[in-house]
């Protein structure tokens, strides 16, 4: 009897693990929005006017911009509960199945596109775009607040962003 009652207990636990693990999924992928790619950052940032967003350009080739990964979900976990800022991650020299893969295996949530040519280019001229990663960090009214801000590591980060969502000129 004991057995029985033992064996009816492992399975209720791994039936309910395993329902947990799919609705976490689906609550993830959720989570990632792909959107077509603009062709300039200010027409990216007056889609999103009203948010603060901080922008991520990275590559999957990239070793510092796939170890910031990690610390960019926590720096979201930060503002869980704010609907006034994007994360939003711009993918620059990837396949597009390079790039997809990298998003799952990285978990990578928020807004994702992969950049044309002319948003590419646009990056490179008017905001000198180099090296990976770069971040960014647009204000609400969609002006540059910074073109080469901290990683999501950097304490830093979060304290900017908490003041601009406090902020209600930017």
């Amino acid at each position: 009897m004991r057995l029985y009652i033992s064996i009816l207990c492992l399975f209720t636990l791994f039936a309910c693990d395993s329902g947990q693990k799919d609705t976490q999924e689906k609550n993830l992928a959720a989570e990632v929005e792909y959107i077509k790619s603009p062709n300039s950052l200010v027409e990216l940032t007056q889609k999103y006017k009203g948010y603060v967003l901080y922008v991520d350009i990275w590559a999957s080739w990239c070793g510092p911009c796939m170890r910031e990964m990690k610390p960019a979900h926590g720096l979201k976990s930060n503002f869980s509960t704010s609907d006034k800022i994007k994360f939003i991650y711009i993918n620059s020299s990837d396949s597009e199945n390079r790039w997809k893969s990298a998003i799952d295996v990285k978990n990578i949530t928020g807004v994702n596109l992969q950049a044309n040519e002319d948003l590419f280019k646009d990056l490179q001229e008017n905001y000198g775009l180099t090296s990976y990663p770069r971040y960014m960090i647009i204000g609400k009214d969609g002006k540059l607040i910074n073109g080469d801000a901290s990683r999501p590591s950097d304490t830093e980060t979060k304290q900017i962003l908490n003041k601009l969502l406090k902020t209600n000129n930017t």
